[in-house]
Parts: C-alpha cells; structure tokens; sequence
C-alpha cells in the first residue's frame, strides 16, 4: 500500500511539473505571438492559461494587455479591476488600466486611474509623464508641464518627460529649455519616430535664439539662470551663422560653444548639462561633426545625404558608436 500511495504522489509531482512546464511554454508563445502582433492567438492562449489558474498574476496582466491591444476593452477592464487590486499590480498595470478607459474616451477614469497608480508609486517617471500628458490634452499645460518636470527629477531616465516638456518649452516660448530638453530626448531614446520630432524642435530653438522675434507676444524670452546664461553664449557666436543656421554652420557654432563652456568652467557656475558631457565625448571620439550632420540636418535631406556620402566612414562610425552608447542623464 505504501508502494502504491508513493507512486501516486511520485506521479503527481511528475504531472504537476509536466503541467508547469506547459504553462510555460504556452506562456512564453503567447508573449511571441504578442510581439509578432498576431493579438488574436495570443489572446486564445492567455485566455486558456488564465481559465485554468485565475489567480496567476503575470496572466492577468498580459491578458489585460493583448486585450487592450486587439480592441476588447470590456474584457481589458474587467481584468484590470483584478490586476489593480493584486497587491503585485506595477506600474504597468496602472499604464494598462487608463489607457483602456483612454481608448473608451473616459477621461476621468483616466485621470483617476493614473492618480491612483501615483499614489502607490509617487516617483514613477512613467505615470508622471502620462498624467501629464493627459493634462495637456484636456487644456491644463502648466498642470502638465510640472508634472513632466518632476518625473525627470525622479526618474532621469524617462525619454517622455522630456520630449512632452520640449513640446511644452518650444510652444510656450522657452527656447532654451527646449533645446536642451529635445537633445536629451534624443540621446535617451534614439532612433525612433518621435526622435525626429525632437530634432526637429530643436533646430527650430537655435533658429529662435539666434534670429529673435522682436513682437514681444511671439519672441524669446530670455530664461533665467542656466537656460539665460546657454541663451547668452548661444547668441554671441551667431557670427558663425551669417552664411544661414544649417548643419555645418551649428556644428561651428556648438564647437566654439563647447569649448568657451569648458574653458569658462561654466558648468560650476549655473549648472551641469549631460548634453555637453556628451559632445565632449564625442568630440574625443572624432565624431561631433557626424553627430551634429544627424542631429541637426532634418531640414535638408539632400545637404545631408551629401555630407554623408563624402564622410561614409565616419557616418558609419559614428552609427556603430552612437547605437551601442549609454547616454549618461547625471553629470558627476
């Protein structure tokens, strides 16, 4: 009998661990599915795995996930009402939860919903940058912008804080700010859709430094402190922009910046900016000019594809460089 009972026990760690290993790898096929984006499958498997344990955390999120993903927001909220309350509920979840009510147009569940993720995770980057958002979507940019200034504060390393600020800053006149908020967007989240739009944004800042608009409604305003004193020094190296404001005559003007910043112990004074850091490594690397040719040259394909097609490898590069680097968001 004792042969028996032990055999039945030995097989049903056996089955339990056959069982596990199943769920793992629908599991894990159901995340490749999800990221092919065949939603519908990887909703099927989600949907078995979940019917058989309804407690398991990590299936009740990515269910609530391929949901909100394939459109089925009844059945993405009615996972989200148990993913909120698992005490295991990140971030994430909160992101997935207003987004669902975002797609339904249910603003102030969106608003609630992000509040309510704050409150757990009061220093979340993420839901800083999305309550923003929100507020600047629904009329509230200065509500908005303290928001996304106090989720770079907390989290540096959060791309969207600043590219909403840059947005923010190139819109309500802060030129400076914009600049280097963009360029830092850039260098944190590289190479995306929403890169070009920073770049774009901050082209258009130096174009605004350097040829201010006197209609006091529409000009610079000269910022205080750190953005004032780059403003100031920006401008008086406008000289090397007398042939137009284009790639080539900014990689001067940025070259001679960096060096009277350096030289002037700048930093010490008003405040370090990792964007500088970066240009002095790239310059020690030889390769400011093809950065400053990538970063600023959106506005002229055809100058840049010129530029490149005469410098291929040093373009080459500095891609190889560029794609690998960690941007450092703190200056020690």
């Amino acid at each position: 009998m004792k042969l028996v009972v032990g055999l039945l026990i030995a097989l049903g760690i056996y089955s339990n661990a056959q069982s596990q290993t199943s769920d793992s790898v629908i599991f894990a096929q159901s995340m490749q599915f999800m990221r092919e984006g065949d939603y519908e499958n990887s909703a099927l498997l989600l949907q078995r795995l979940h019917s058989a344990n309804t407690a398991n955390f990590d299936y009740i999120k990515q269910f609530a996930f391929v949901s909100y993903l394939r459109k089925d927001y009844a059945k993405g909220l009615e996972l989200g009402k148990s993913l909120l309350a698992n005490p295991k509920a990140d971030v994430n979840c909160f992101q997935i939860v207003a987004n669902i009510h975002s797609a339904l147009g249910d603003n102030k569940q969106v608003e609630k919903t992000l509040k309510k993720g704050l409150e757990k995770f009061p220093s979340s980057g993420l839901l800083l940058s999305e309550l923003g958002e929100y507020y600047a979507l629904d009329g509230k940019p200065t509500q908005a912008v303290q928001l996304w200034e106090k989720g770079i504060a907390a989290e540096p390393r959060v791309a969207s804080n600043y590219f909403f600020a840059a947005q923010y800053y190139a819109q309500f006149n802060e030129p400076v700010k914009a600049m280097v908020y963009a360029e830092t967007f850039i260098n944190i989240e590289k190479l995306t859709e929403r890169t070009t739009t920073a770049r774009n944004i901050l082209l258009n800042a130096y174009k605004k430094v350097l040829v201010p608009v006197t209609d006091k409604t529409t000009g610079y305003t000269a910022e205080a402190g750190l953005y004032n004193a780059i403003g100031t020094q920006i401008q008086k190296n406008a000289y090397t922009t007398m042939q137009g404001i284009t790639a080539a005559t900014l990689h001067t003007l940025r070259t001679e910046f960096l060096q009277q910043w350096v030289e002037g112990n700048l930093a010490s004074k008003y405040g370090s900016v990792p964007v500088f850091s970066f240009w002095q490594e790239l310059q020690k690397a030889n390769l400011f000019e093809a950065y400053n040719q990538w970063v600023l040259g959106s506005s002229n394909a055809a100058s840049y594809a010129a530029w490149v097609d005469k410098n291929k490898a040093v373009n080459d590069q500095f891609f190889k460089f560029y794609r690998n680097h960690i941007f450092k968001t703190s200056v020690k």
